[in-house]
């Protein structure tokens, strides 16, 4: 664990440019692809050195006020990316603008781009129906391959070609999927023959729904609202008396969407604001309740184990601290059958949220902590000592 090199892509300190948390990943070609805010650099991996450096459209928002939050692959290799945007004249930085700037929804509509990662150019892009919150998804559906995306309002999709060609699919429309007092969420997610995501990415003043919509036919769709009758804790209430847009009070929120698990075709969905995760298993006639258990994360939730074995992991914010500004967690391991606790960390500094905890072997996690530690964590049975 002994660093072996370090490379400062950019400095918001010094430029002003808003930091919002950005990815890297690696292609096929060995490469390191590294996004963060309006630019994709291409890395060497064994000595950082920075090989190319694209900047990407920003649309109608200025440069400094623009994030590329994350970026996905096609099969053939190209990279698939989606803009958000900070409101002009706002210096919050990091995600907290999308909650704390005077109306972050003051933003123009969000752009959709892929890039040929060996000549490190754009090669297509289009703009998005508003502003849309998550990451870009990819699927592949009837021999061809789709983008999918929450927009403001619904899903959408985009045919994507082979040579990165993007091509809007007006033909598979599910309809308004947002409900009145929602609000978008952030990614979909492909399972099987379904689409799925959950609403309330940002805080909301009704209920949060799970949405599922086939991708053969989009009028097709499943939508339940699980944490519906459970109520928000009073000192978190207090804390979100006037986050739900329009300065109403929020009843819900969740800044990372579900998971799920194409094995079983079950769903794990989770509501920070009353605090539930809940497992749905979805059916050719709907959307049915497993299990719902008292646990209030703002992370993904990791799903490891071989299928008869399943088991979930997620951070847990301990009361009576306030989720997004919360300053410890910990970490659970479920049985995915039964929602049942199988193991608890101790209590460790919070983690930034909306990330995950990353799984590794044999049912052991690393856990990175914001104040700059990173912990690796292993269930042990009750009986060891």
């Amino acid at each position: 664990m002994e660093p072996i090199w370090y490379r400062q892509l950019i400095n918001t300190h010094e430029n002003g440019e808003w930091n919002y948390p950005g990815t890297v990943g690696i292609l096929s070609d060995g490469s390191l692809y590294v996004i963060y805010g309006y630019r994709l650099s291409k890395l060497e991996p064994d000595s950082g050195e920075i090989l190319a450096t694209l900047e990407l459209p920003t649309g109608a928002a200025a440069p400094s006020d623009t994030a590329y939050n994350g970026f996905n692959a096609s099969a053939d290799g190209v990279i698939v990316a989606k803009s958000i945007y900070r409101e002009a004249g706002c210096t919050v930085q990091g995600g907290d603008a999308l909650l704390q700037c005077p109306d972050p929804s003051a933003v123009p509509d969000s752009v959709l781009v892929t890039v040929d990662p060996k000549t490190m150019a754009v090669i297509d892009q289009t703009t998005l129906p508003g502003l849309v919150l998550g990451r870009a998804t990819l699927g592949r559906y009837g021999g061809r391959e789709y983008v999918y995306l929450f927009s403001p309002t619904t899903f959408v999709r985009y045919a994507i070609s082979a040579d990165g060609m993007l091509a809007s699919d007006p033909d598979w429309d599910p309809g308004p999927l947002v409900e009145p007092g929602q609000t978008p969420g952030w990614a979909v997610v492909v399972m099987n023959n379904w689409v799925i995501s959950q609403s309330n990415g940002l805080p909301a003043s009704s209920p949060l729904s799970v949405i599922a919509v086939s991708q053969a036919d989009a009028s097709t769709k499943f939508v339940v609202h699980p944490f519906a009758s459970d109520p928000v804790p009073p000192f978190v209430a207090r804390a979100f008396s006037q986050q739900a847009p329009g300065g109403e009070q929020a009843m819900s929120f969740m800044p990372s969407t579900l998971s799920a698990d194409p094995s079983t075709n079950v769903i794990y969905a989770m509501d920070a604001l009353p605090g539930k995760i809940a497992a749905l298993h979805i059916t050719s006639s709907g959307l049915e309740s497993k299990w719902k258990v008292d646990q209030t994360t703002t992370e993904f939730i990791a799903i490891i184990g071989p299928p008869d074995q399943r088991a979930i992991v997620a951070t847990d914010i301990p009361r009576p601290e306030i989720p997004g500004v919360n300053k410890h967690d910990e970490v659970v391991w479920r049985n995915a059958v039964t929602g049942g606790e199988l193991a608890r960390s101790p209590r460790l500094p919070a983690m930034t949220s909306a990330t995950m905890v990353q799984p590794s072997y044999s049912g052991t996690v690393f856990y990175p902590g914001t104040d700059g530690q990173l912990f690796k964590l292993q269930p042990v049975s009750a009986a060891s000592p």
